[in-house]
């Protein structure tokens, strides 16, 4: 499976895990990187629309389609197998662009065909700071890193060349064929002897490289296994975590609801207690003028009743002025001449 960050020609941060079978032309990230016409790039990258489109002339060095075709800090770890040319770890054949920071543990197979290389089967322009621990064969054009590359920076390689084995253990056969036809005596024989020797030295050594490389290269697949599981783990725990926030989330959004809802009933409680206080207020008003008008008629009352009461005394009053007046008279004439006064007299006259 292949998780990638692609963009206009460009491919980022990308992995391949799954085993690769191709025709022609494979690889673990892009089967190839092919010509274009440059006028058209150039036009697409400078957003130039008065560019002639339909002109097909080659530039081998344009720089924009160097800019346009690029893969950065993707890794293989699976094999890849083409049955033609053009096999490699991250991309078969690449006319164009750059290749920067790639890594392959996939062995390489070109099964009849020619072409393989841990990064690149063929790269016309820039491989660098790559590292390749795999198996690379091949019948013609085999390397580590490109079976034939035009520039290649600050790789490292650890692999095993099978044409290499191959081409030794044939050697060592002809070697063999050689010593034993010859006599024993014969000065050639002893070169012959040598040769063969040096031979089979250099098997052992490449098949040593090839034990060490499948040790390393498990450790590797291990590490990188490892780191896998890891990050699986890391994306769990963010999941829940991602989760826990939905939530989290939820229950918030659930509780400012349950808040709005209070505050709208806080609100009609305020708007009820406002009208029943209004209301009562005008009850009160009204009590007040009631009872005004209730003691207004109670004074009304008392005054009738005190004009009631006041009524007959005024009538005896008259009485008693109209029977005392003549004796008054009488009183002052007897005074006038002399007459002593009674005191049942001077009390009237009072």
């Amino acid at each position: 499976m292949t998780e990638a960050t692609a963009g206009d020609g460009k491919i980022i941060s990308s992995t391949n895990s799954g085993e690769v079978y191709a025709d022609t032309q494979g690889g673990g990230i892009a089967g190839a990187i092919v010509k274009t016409n440059p006028q058209k790039a150039s036009a697409w990258f400078f957003q130039d629309k008065n560019d002639d489109e339909d002109d097909d002339e080659d530039d081998s060095d344009s720089i924009t389609r160097h800019v346009l075709a690029a893969i950065f800090s993707s890794s293989n770890t699976a094999d890849i197998t083409v049955k033609g040319d053009y096999a490699g770890g991250i991309v078969g054949k690449a006319d164009y662009g750059i290749i920067v920071a790639a890594e392959n543990y996939g062995d390489i197979l070109t099964d009849g065909g020619k072409y393989a290389g841990g990064i690149a089967g063929r790269c016309d322009n820039t491989i660098r700071d790559s590292y390749v621990l795999s198996g690379v064969s091949g019948d013609g054009y085999v390397g580590g890193v490109a079976g034939l590359g035009a520039t290649l920076v600050n790789c490292h390689t650890l692999v095993t060349i099978d044409e290499t084995i191959a081409a030794l253990e044939a050697r060592i056969a002809e070697l063999e064929e050689l010593v034993a036809s010859l006599p024993e005596d014969s000065p050639l024989r002893s070169a012959a002897e040598k040769a063969l020797q040096a031979a089979r030295d250099r098997l052992e050594a490449v098949k040593a490289d090839h034990e060490l490389l499948v040790e390393y290269r498990q450790e590797a697949l291990d590490a990188i296994q490892a780191q896998r599981d890891e990050l699986a783990k890391s994306e769990e725990e963010l999941f829940d975590g991602v989760r826990q926030l939905i939530d989290g989330r939820k229950e918030l959004d659930d509780g400012w609801v349950d808040y709005e809802d209070g505050l709208r009933e806080l609100e009609d409680a305020r708007v009820t207690l406002a009208e029943e206080q209004a209301e009562a207020e005008a009850d009160l008003a009204q009590g007040r003028i009631d009872l005004a008008d209730a003691l207004s008629e109670l004074r009304d009352g008392e005054q009738e009743y005190a004009d009631g009461l006041a009524a007959p005394s005024r009538v005896f009053t008259g009485v008693l002025s109209l029977v005392a007046a003549p004796l008054a008279t009488t009183t002052v004439t007897r005074l006038v001449h002399g007459t002593q006064l009674q005191p049942r007299t001077l009390q009237a006259l009072r």
